[in-house]
């Protein structure tokens, strides 16, 4: 299971040929929607970095070279060119992965819901709401959510794209900033607020795993089982917070 994944069941350690291969068919889905979601917000935050090397290249153009004269005016803002189209690359392919990502985790939706009809899962099923205080319907969903969300500011700063150009080209330093300043804000507040959840669902799948399967090296012996109760408070005190 992965690092950050979100499951509604064990892996397939305790079940039979048939419920394994169902199960190992399940995490596959939950692992190409969670990396989908991840290089998502990888996209974003690259876009954010090459933003900042815009502001910062602008402040230079704009503190060096006051009038719009001169090479070093010319070259000063060829940087500014080169790192805001760097932003814009970053994105590319950021909705996509969003679209990739949202129905993977309808996919895992319809498994889990599969999963609960034949039967398995249900005691992770309560271990996990237990851990995060909602199911897993919800906590998938959850995701979904602000995946949605984080594509609608993407597609939002996508627009502004070439505004921007000409306002770079026409050295109005000062309305870009204006422009740009509450989009990028809220997309990077889209992008905590996806991330945060993504962690909170995670650790509660962990914390459900270690309550409920029987895993090679945590059992049996007390140095693994103090590790375990160590784990689990060091969860709970995250989710509580």
């Amino acid at each position: 299971m992965g690092v950050l994944s979100l499951h509604n069941e064990c892996p397939p350690s305790d079940y039979g040929s048939d419920d394994a291969a169902a199960i190992c068919q399940g995490l596959v889905v939950g692992e190409d929607a969670t990396s989908a979601m991840l290089k998502a917000l990888a996209d974003c935050l690259n876009a954010l970095a090459a933003m900042d090397d815009t502001v910062g290249n602008i402040v230079a153009a704009w503190t060096a070279a006051p009038r719009p004269d001169g090479d070093d005016m010319a070259e000063r803002t060829t940087a500014v060119q080169a790192s805001y189209e760097r932003s814009f690359d970053a994105l590319t392919q950021t909705n996509d992965r969003i679209d990739i990502a949202v129905r993977k985790y309808r996919e895992l939706e319809d498994y889990a819901d599969r999963a609960t009809e034949a039967g398995r899962g249900r005691d992770f099923q309560a271990a996990l709401v237990q851990a995060a205080g909602d199911d897993f319907d919800t906590l998938v969903n959850r995701r979904i959510e602000r995946l949605r969300n984080l594509r609608v500011r993407v597609s939002l700063l996508q627009q502004l794209q070439e505004l921007g150009i000409q306002t770079i080209g026409n050295y109005d330093f000062s309305t870009f900033f204006m422009l740009f300043m509450e989009p990028l804000r809220d997309l990077a507040i889209a992008v905590n607020a996806l991330y945060d959840e993504v962690v909170r669902g995670a650790l509660a799948s962990k914390q459900a795993l270690f309550r409920v399967a029987r895993l090679p090296g945590w059992e049996g012996d007390g140095a693994t089982a103090a590790k375990r109760s160590e784990e689990g408070s060091v969860n709970r005190e995250w989710l509580a917070s």
